[in-house]
């Protein structure tokens, strides 16, 4: 059944940008393969089919997106304690947000940002209510920022071996996705997909 073939191919795709991260890469290259070979689809680009090429081509699109993100954002070498500090600070300003019997002081969330930002990040630009859709979401894309600052190297080197050809852009967004599972870090999935902090699409440069 052709159909079913098809899902199947897809399936194994999707396997692939679930693969965990691996400081291995050849051993993660060769289990995607392994799967692949089931249906003659193989990573080595003289050999995948059309319909794989436009796959591909998807996916380096993410991640060309995704690196000039990573390349153009300043990054807060923040200590992980402080960090913990802001994301503590940012839950009990929600959750007081979310209850109706309490008052939210969004200035006072404001005054307290930028005087940590100015502690511990001081050329970090300041919140403007013209470009940030909230306090809120400004807060927590700097805090998401700090968190990724400690595995930015390790996603540089990945970017190098993807373009030295010796990994495979579904074997890089495994890694990168890895990253953002256990980091519980979505602001990358918004740079994959293209989205800024204000959720609206960033033009490349």
């Amino acid at each position: 059944d052709v159909d079913e073939e098809e899902k199947e191919k897809q399936r194994f795709r999707d396997r692939i940008h679930d693969l965990g991260a691996s400081e291995d890469f050849e051993y993660q290259d060769e289990i995607a393969d392994e799967e692949l070979d089931q249906f003659g689809i193989k990573h080595d680009k003289n050999q995948k089919g059309e319909a794989i090429d436009e796959d591909e081509k998807v996916v380096e699109a993410d991640l060309e997106r995704f690196y000039q993100k990573l390349l153009d954002t300043k990054f807060a070498n923040v200590m992980p304690e402080i960090v913990n500090e802001w994301e503590k600070h940012l839950s009990k300003v929600i959750d007081t947000l979310e209850n109706d019997s309490q008052e939210t002081d969004l200035k006072a969330l404001e005054k307290y940002v930028q005087e940590q930002l100015l502690a511990y990040v001081p050329d970090a630009r300041p919140f403007d209510p013209k470009k940030d859709r909230s306090i809120l979401d400004f807060f927590e894309a700097r805090i998401y920022e700090a968190k990724l600052a400690p595995h930015r190297q390790n996603l540089l080197d990945m970017h190098t071996g993807w373009k030295s050809g010796s990994l495979s852009p579904y074997q890089v967004l495994a890694n990168i996705e890895k990253v953002a599972n256990d980091e519980n870090l979505y602001l990358i999935y918004e740079w994959l997909n293209g989205f800024d902090d204000e959720e609206e699409f960033y033009k490349e440069s």
